[in-house]
C-alpha cells in the first residue's frame, strides 16, 4: 500500500484516528505522541485486522436478525413507537417529520437504557480511562466469547451511538440543500450519498457489535438487544430504499483500498 497522502479521505470518516487504518495517509490525522512513524503503521495493521475481524460477524447477524424478525413477525421496513412529535434543530432543515431520524433519536435512547439497566443488574462496570468513561463487562461472558472483545464491541457501540445520527442528518440536510439550491446542487447531492454511505457503515458496525453482545450477555437480555438490532436494521433499510445510489458510492480511500 501507498503511503501517500489520500486528498480527503477524512471528509466521510468517522473522527476514530485511533482505530483508522489509514491516518498516515490522512491530512487530518490528530497526531498523537503515542503513535507516530513505525508505532503509527503498526497501528493501523492492527486496524485493519479489528475491522475485518468485526466484519465476519455481519453476515451471521444479518441472518440471526432476519429469521428473528420473521418468527416474531418484525417488518424491518416499517418503524414501529416513533414518537409524533420530536424538536429538530435546524441542521435537519424541513425534516421535522422524517421517521428515520427520529428512529436515530430513539436508538440513542435505547442504547442508554440498555446499557443502564446491564450496570444496574452487575454486568456492567462504568470506568474512567483516559479519554473519558467507558462500560466494561463484569465476570465472564457467555458462549466462550473473548471479555476484552465484548469491551471492544462496547466501545465502537459507545463511540457511533451519536455519530450515526448526525451522519443521518447530514445526509438528510445535504439533500435537502440539493433540492433548494441549483448552483451547488450537485456537490450536496453528492454529499448527501457520501454521509449515507457513512451512516450505513457506522450502523452495520454498530450492527456486528451488538451482536456480539448478545451472544456474550445472558438470555433475558435478548429480547432488548434484538430490539437494537431490529431498529438498527430498519433504519439502514429505509436509507438504503431512500439513497439507492449509497451502496455504490466511492469515499475516498476508505471504500478504494480497505
Amino acid at each position: 500500500m501507498s503511503n501517500q497522502t489520500i486528498p480527503n479521505i477524512y471528509v466521510y470518516c468517522d473522527r476514530w484516528c485511533e482505530r483508522c487504518a489509514f491516518a498516515s495517509r490522512c491530512e487530518g490525522y490528530a497526531a498523537t505522541e503515542k503513535f507516530t512513524g513505525d508505532k503509527l503503521r503498526k497501528k493501523e495493521r492492527e486496524n485493519r485486522l479489528f475491522w475485518n475481524r468485526l466484519r465476519e460477524y455481519l453476515k451471521e447477524s444479518s441472518e440471526y436478525i432476519n429469521n428473528r424478525a420473521k418468527e416474531k413477525g418484525k417488518d424491518l421496513l416499517l418503524f414501529e413507537d416513533i414518537p409524533r412529535q420530536v424538536k429538530f434543530d435546524l441542521f435537519q432543515r424541513k425534516a421535522v417529520s422524517n421517521d428515520v431520524l427520529k428512529a436515530g433519536r430513539k436508538y440513542e435512547d435505547k442504547v442508554d437504557d440498555l446499557l443502564d439497566k446491564l450496570v444496574d443488574n452487575g454486568l456492567l462496570a462504568v470506568v474512567e480511562t483516559g479519554s473519558g468513561g467507558a462500560y466494561k463487562i463484569i465476570g465472564t461472558p457467555e458462549n466462550g466469547i473473548d471479555h476484552f472483545w465484548v469491551n471492544e464491541m462496547l466501545t465502537v457501540i459507545l463511540r457511533y451511538q451519536l455519530q450515526l445520527y448526525l451522519k443521518i442528518s447530514r445526509g438528510y440536510y445535504s439533500r435537502g440543500k440539493a433540492a433548494e439550491d441549483t448552483e451547488d446542487s450537485a456537490a450536496f447531492s453528492n454529499d448527501a450519498t457520501g454521509a449515507i454511505k457513512s451512516a450505513v457503515e457506522l450502523i452495520e458496525r454498530s450492527l456486528a457489535a451488538w451482536f456480539v453482545c448478545l451472544k456474550a450477555f445472558p438470555v433475558r437480555f435478548h429480547d432488548e438487544i434484538e430490539d437494537i438490532l431490529f431498529l438498527l436494521t430498519t433504519i439502514k433499510n429505509n436509507l438504503s430504499k431512500e439513497f439507492p445510489g449509497a451502496s455504490s458510492f466511492v469515499r475516498p480511500g476508505l471504500d478504494e483500498f480497505f
